[in-house]
């Protein structure tokens, strides 16, 4: 049966009739329904790369960067939910096929349970409650140095984050 990825959270009972009647259920519209909305869910869509960041550093020299589309995809096709991406751009085409998900490892329970809880919040509208943050230590060795961001296309947008004088670190905090 084809239903639509909403299904999926949205009519358990559907989901239950066909898994206890082994019918193989097969999703569409994953890409708009669940990552489309990621600005409605920043959170959770901070938690599917956290996840994606997990599988590039597990496995370094097996994958390109992992995308949250391959992981979203990923978590469907290993709860046996198939899933056939449209695109019309050739590189996502690739990175979305069976050959490049058959590349990245299965998921462990606890990354399972992330995406889960991400793609329902992405679904539903109502974001995960705690972000995910990574901290990145930033060490001036040789020299002092002075740390900007730039929020904007241009460098009059830059702020600055921390002077660092030579032979301090400085920690922040960020999203993977």
């Amino acid at each position: 049966v084809q239903i639509n990825v909403w299904s999926l959270l949205n009519d358990p009972r559907l989901v239950d009739l066909c898994n206890r009647s082994k019918i193989h259920i097969q999703v569409f519209d994953v890409m708009n329904g669940v990552l489309g909305r990621a600005s409605d869910a920043p959170h959770a869509n901070h938690h599917l790369l956290m996840v994606a960041d997990h599988i590039e550093k597990e496995f370094p020299e097996e994958h390109a960067p992992v995308t949250t589309a391959q992981v979203v995809l990923k978590w469907l096709v290993q709860y046996e939910i198939s899933v056939i991406p449209r695109t019309s751009n050739i590189d996502r085409l690739k990175q979305n096929s069976a050959v490049s998900l058959s590349t990245i490892p299965d998921l462990s329970e606890e990354h399972l349970e992330i995406v889960g809880h991400a793609v329902e919040s992405m679904l539903s509208g109502n974001d995960v409650e705690d972000d995910v943050h990574v901290t990145v230590t930033f060490h001036a060795k040789n020299q002092d140095m002075v740390l900007f961001y730039y929020p904007g296309p241009t460098a009059e947008d830059e702020l600055m984050i921390a002077y660092i004088k030579k032979g301090d670190s400085f920690q922040e905090s960020t999203h993977p």
